[in-house]
Protein backbone atom coordinates (compact mmCIF):
# COMPACT_ATOMS: atom_id res chain seq x y z
CA UNK A 1 0.00 0.00 0.00
CA UNK A 2 1.22 3.40 -1.15
CA UNK A 3 -0.32 6.80 -1.03
CA UNK A 4 0.56 9.71 -3.18
CA UNK A 5 0.44 13.58 -3.64
CA UNK A 6 -1.78 13.29 -7.02
CA UNK A 7 -4.72 15.55 -7.51
CA UNK A 8 -5.47 13.45 -10.97
CA UNK A 9 -4.75 10.14 -12.00
CA UNK A 10 -1.69 11.74 -14.24
CA UNK A 11 0.85 11.17 -11.85
CA UNK A 12 3.76 8.98 -12.83
CA UNK A 13 5.83 6.04 -9.81
CA UNK A 14 8.01 4.37 -9.48
CA UNK A 15 8.77 0.67 -8.58
CA UNK A 16 9.93 -0.07 -5.16
CA UNK A 17 9.35 -3.51 -5.26
CA UNK A 18 11.37 -5.58 -7.89
CA UNK A 19 13.23 -7.81 -5.10
CA UNK A 20 10.34 -8.45 -3.35
CA UNK A 21 7.56 -10.80 -3.71
CA UNK A 22 4.33 -8.43 -4.55
CA UNK A 23 1.34 -9.10 -6.66
CA UNK A 24 -0.53 -5.71 -6.33
CA UNK A 25 0.50 -2.36 -5.35
CA UNK A 26 -2.66 -0.06 -3.89
CA UNK A 27 -2.20 3.83 -4.17
CA UNK A 28 -4.35 5.99 -2.31
CA UNK A 29 -4.82 9.83 -2.81
CA UNK A 30 -3.37 11.43 0.58
CA UNK A 31 -5.62 14.63 -0.77
CA UNK A 32 -8.61 13.00 -2.60
CA UNK A 33 -10.86 10.28 -1.86
CA UNK A 34 -9.99 7.85 -4.89
CA UNK A 35 -6.92 5.43 -5.25
CA UNK A 36 -5.68 2.57 -8.12
CA UNK A 37 -5.05 -1.11 -7.96
CA UNK A 38 -1.97 -1.76 -9.95
CA UNK A 39 -0.49 -5.10 -10.72
CA UNK A 40 3.17 -5.30 -9.63
CA UNK A 41 5.20 -4.12 -12.66
CA UNK A 42 8.62 -4.55 -13.99
CA UNK A 43 9.15 -1.18 -15.55
CA UNK A 44 11.09 1.37 -13.66
CA UNK A 45 8.32 4.13 -13.00
CA UNK A 46 4.49 4.36 -14.78
CA UNK A 47 1.56 6.47 -14.70
CA UNK A 48 -1.33 5.45 -12.39
CA UNK A 49 -3.50 5.67 -16.09
CA UNK A 50 -1.93 2.89 -17.33
CA UNK A 51 -4.43 0.42 -18.91
CA UNK A 52 -3.80 -2.16 -16.79
CA UNK A 53 -4.37 -0.32 -13.52
CA UNK A 54 -8.36 0.00 -11.95
CA UNK A 55 -9.35 3.16 -10.10
CA UNK A 56 -11.78 3.26 -7.25
CA UNK A 57 -13.38 5.55 -5.08
CA UNK A 58 -12.52 4.95 -1.48
CA UNK A 59 -15.27 2.91 -0.34
CA UNK A 60 -15.90 -0.88 0.43
CA UNK A 61 -18.47 -1.57 -2.27
CA UNK A 62 -16.09 0.37 -4.86
CA UNK A 63 -12.36 -1.15 -4.27
CA UNK A 64 -13.77 -4.69 -3.95
CA UNK A 65 -15.45 -4.54 -7.17
CA UNK A 66 -11.96 -3.01 -9.11
CA UNK A 67 -10.22 -5.66 -7.18
CA UNK A 68 -12.00 -8.51 -8.52
CA UNK A 69 -12.03 -7.20 -11.62
CA UNK A 70 -8.49 -6.96 -11.98
CA UNK A 71 -8.17 -10.53 -10.48
CA UNK A 72 -10.38 -11.52 -13.46
CA UNK A 73 -8.38 -9.60 -15.64
CA UNK A 74 -4.90 -11.05 -14.53
CA UNK A 75 -6.37 -14.87 -14.52
CA UNK A 76 -7.35 -13.82 -18.72
CA UNK A 77 -4.28 -12.72 -19.15
CA UNK A 78 -2.98 -15.79 -17.89
CA UNK A 79 -4.77 -18.32 -19.72
CA UNK A 80 -3.80 -16.46 -22.58
CA UNK A 81 0.00 -17.02 -22.29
Amino acid sequence: MKTVEASGDDHTVHNQWSESNVDVVVYFARNSNWGVLAPAFTEKKRSLKHSEHRKFMQDRKDFLREFHLLDTCQAAKAAAC
